[in-house]
Order: structure tokens, then sequence, then C-alpha cells
């Protein structure tokens, strides 16, 4: 559960990783300051987070914690609002990220049963 405040960070009802303070981060239950770090460190290193799949790929975020910032934030707000219609190019991007986005979460699922067959 989000206790954050409304700030810059809001859009659409959940937090926007690419633009929420760290004081907004913070807030978040079950979010700790080192992971609050890394976030901020790889929102900046890649100019921007633009899917919560490519959370997996920050050291030390495994896919609880992608789960549990899924409840409260979203990524990726370079990609929406604008002006008019979408050109066909614009489309077929959204597509190709929609695939992309499908298969790294497919994927992380098949890695995370395969993780809990290890354990066992």
């Amino acid at each position: 559960m989000a206790k954050s405040n409304e700030g810059g960070g809001k859009r659409g009802g959940k937090l926007d990783l690419n633009t929420a303070s760290r004081e907004e981060l913070m807030a978040l239950e079950g979010i700790g300051e080192r992971t609050v770090e890394r976030l901020l460190q790889a929102r900046e290193e890649m100019g921007g987070i633009q899917s919560l799949d490519a959370l997996v790929e920050i050291e030390g975020i495994g896919e609880t914690t992608v789960r549990l910032l899924g409840q409260h934030v979203q990524a990726g707000g370079g990609g929406k609002g604008g002006g008019g219609g979408r050109s066909k190019g614009g489309e077929q991007d959204g597509m190709a990220r929609q695939a992309r986005e499908l298969f790294l979460h497919q994927l992380s699922d098949i890695y995370d049963g395969e993780q809990r067959v290890a354990q066992m």
C-alpha cells in the first residue's frame, strides 16, 4: 500500500517510477532505502525505467520486489500522452514494446518456477 502523499510522481493513481521523488519511493510499504537507492541509480543510468519488467535487471531487485512495486507504481511515462493519433510506426513500436514486456514477464515466471523447483 502506498503511503505517499500527492506529488509530482503520481500518474493515473500510481506512482511514476520516472518522476517519483526519493521521499515518495521511501513511503512505499515494504521498500527499503537500499532498494530506493538502486531504483534511483538505475533510473539515472538507463535514462528512465521503461517497464516494470526491466526492474529485474537491477542488481538486488528480484521478482518479489517487482510484484510488490507493481501494485503501487508504473513505469514508461514517456510513451503515453501527447498529441493526436498514432502513426503506423508508433503503433508498431508500441506493439513491439508490449511483446517484449510480455516475453520478459513470461520468462521471469519460468525463472521463478525453476527457482522454486530447485529449492524443493
